[in-house]
């Protein structure tokens, strides 16, 4: 019945009606299905372009990662001696030490082709993965940094400004679009002489402007190695053919909340709607969770980093259905804020249960809250219709 459904709407267009293959006789299905097959719908296309993404890694970060880890007195990502550790930090830190070590395992093979493909996953949701692969760009940060396309394009100045951009994204500046790629072309001297010499500079390249460590510093160094190889010895024009093989991300405004607001449309107002736009940095400069971290009183000592990081990661797994449980066992497990860790499980579920009534009230978001109760009436309306208790 899945894909009767995805065969006969596609969202906007009709295509012909193919009947589960149980409801057709055994000795006509081959017949039925030859006959009326409705060929590839828009969303099979679709995954199909992506799949046929050709990659490869780049194995100038890949000797930079094997050599931090060799160097770094802590390693890139530090190890545990515990064999069976019983604590939770040490727990994590053994977790994410197997994960980096098969990452890098994988890379070693990958990089011996040319070109790789991966394989797409989608699930129940229509959310698209390419977690096929322990090495995936929707993986952390070092796996995303040794990623790049196979092929390349020459860069133009519209795409230097993208980069330009991608990269005060990755060092975290703050500001509109046109602010942040300033301050780049400011720091952009600055930027080439790290990944001249990454070894060397590795700790003030991994670390933000307040001295607390980026979110994804090999993903900002690899930029910086971009930056270096893309434009002339004194860094201020492009070199005339170069052609980049960076993954550049679109930089985004908070699209989760976006599409929610725009799927409840019909009971929306003008004022709601630009007050959200505000908030969420889609009308002049704001962030949305640095918005809601003011207004919020968690009860434990957090930087202002940590505590955007900390409501970050309960609004986003919130607004797809997460209930606060899943959110402490999933989103929160790797948050490595020390405040945090002091806590208990039940502790931190508490936590983020109260995150959870301040997104309810008017000074959060309470259009997740309106998206989760109408979901929740659908499907009552629904088990009423076919004479089941909701």
């Amino acid at each position: 019945y899945v894909d009767r459904e995805m065969r006969t709407s596609d969202f906007y267009k009709p295509v012909p009606f193919l009947p589960p293959a149980n409801k057709v006789a055994e000795k006509k299905r081959r017949k039925v299905y030859k006959e009326k097959s409705a060929g590839p719908v828009d969303w099979i296309k679709a995954i199909n372009n992506i799949e046929s993404n050709a990659y490869r890694i780049n194995k100038d970060v890949l000797n930079l990662i094997r050599e931090l880890d060799a160097t770094l007195p802590k390693h890139l990502v530090p190890k545990t001696k515990a064999k069976k550790p019983t604590r939770k930090t040490t727990k994590r830190i053994k977790a994410k030490r197997i994960i980096f070590e098969a990452v890098m395992k994988r890379a070693v093979q990958l990089a011996e082709h040319e070109r790789f493909y991966q394989r797409c996953f989608v699930d129940y949701r229509g959310r698209i993965f390419l977690s096929r692969s322990i090495l995936n760009y929707q993986g952390d940060d070092v796996a995303r940094s040794l990623i790049e396309f196979a092929d390349g394009v020459e860069l133009n100045k519209q795409g230097f400004d993208s980069l330009l951009l991608h990269t005060a994204n990755l060092a975290e500046l703050k500001g509109t679009v046109k602010e942040r790629q300033r301050e780049a072309r400011k720091c952009l001297k600055k930027w080439i002489g790290y990944a001249k010499e990454p070894i060397k500079t590795y700790s003030e390249w991994s670390i933000d402007d307040k001295g607390e460590p980026l979110d994804d510093p090999m993903l900002f160094i690899r930029a910086c190695m971009e930056l270096r190889d893309a434009t002339t010895n004194s860094g201020q024009r492009i070199t005339k053919g170069f052609i980049s093989h960076i993954p550049v991300e679109v930089d985004q405004s908070n699209s989760v909340i976006q599409h929610l607001a725009m799927m409840q449309h019909d009971d929306w107002n003008l004022e709601e709607a630009v007050a959200l736009a505000k908030k969420s940095g889609l009308i002049g400069h704001a962030d949305l969770y640095t918005e809601l971290a003011k207004g919020l009183s968690l009860g434990i000592r957090l930087t202002e980093k940590e505590k955007r990081k900390l409501v970050k990661k309960v609004v986003v797994p919130r607004a797809y259905g997460s209930g606060a449980a899943k959110i402490v066992s999933g989103e929160w497990a790797d948050l490595s804020i020390p405040a945090l860790d002091a806590l208990d499980t039940n502790q931190q579920i508490q936590l983020v249960r109260g995150v959870i009534r301040y997104l309810a009230s008017p000074l959060g978001l309470p259009q997740i809250d309106a998206f989760h109760s109408r979901v929740e009436r659908l499907f009552n309306t629904m088990r009423t219709r076919a004479g089941k208790t909701p």
